[in-house]
């Protein structure tokens, strides 16, 4: 009787077994399963990191290039004009002329000043040149620029109407004359008309070549 029992618990046993060991297979095989796809997930993962690095690490790159271009042309072309002007023999670079006071040149002695160039209307009559004067107020104002105007011409019969001119010659300076070094000095010889003044010549006693009237304004004589 209790051989038959036992014969008959053994198959049951049996089963059971076969169920555990088969219920255990399942689990390890899900955790593998899961296994394999958090590596492959974190294989995904690196791989995109990595992708990522070597786009920031090219666009590193080329922007390092793309300055090391824009330097390098920057420095050429500056070389460039020093070299052109060197070969040329017609002229300074910037760099030396900012180092430079006084610089020879083409049978000339150049002077550099901390004035600004003051522009001159010279009215005259061609007849009589004023370049005695001129050369007296170069010597005075160093950085003045004169360009001479006919007092016939309509140039200058505009100025003569606009600066109620009397006599000539006459000079009428740019406002850049109030930055110079004399004028602080000497600004009671030069009488104001809008952004220009214009030299008492009379003050001075700068020989007068022509007196002007109301007539001769008007008929250019």
């Amino acid at each position: 009787m209790e051989k038959d029992k036992k014969a008959k618990e053994a198959p049951l046993a049996s089963e059971e077994s076969k169920k555990s060991e088969k219920t255990e297979i399942t689990s390890l095989a899900s955790e593998k399963s899961e296994k394999d796809k958090k590596v492959e997930e974190v294989s995904t993962a690196s791989a995109e990191l990595e992708k990522n690095d070597s786009s920031s690490d090219k666009k590193k790159i080329k922007n390092l290039i793309s300055i090391s271009i824009l330097l390098t042309g920057l420095f050429v072309g500056s070389l460039f004009v020093d070299v052109a002007q060197l070969v040329k023999g017609g002229g300074f670079s910037q760099k030396a002329l900012q180092s430079a006071d006084i610089f020879a040149d083409g049978g000339k002695t150049w002077v550099a000043y901390n004035q600004p160039i003051v522009n001159v209307q010279v009215l005259t009559d061609p007849k009589n040149d004023p370049s005695d004067v001129l050369v007296w107020l170069k010597q005075v104002f160093p950085t003045i620029s004169a360009q001479k105007v006919d007092y016939t011409s309509d140039q200058g019969k505009s100025l003569i109407k606009e600066y109620g001119i009397t006599s000539i010659p006459a000079f009428i300076f740019s406002k850049d004359v109030t930055q110079t070094d004399v004028y602080s000095q000497a600004q009671q010889v030069f009488i104001q008309k809008d952004n220009s003044y214009v030299l008492d010549t009379q003050q001075l006693g700068i020989p007068v070549d022509k007196n002007l009237t109301t007539s001769q304004t008007g008929t250019g004589k």
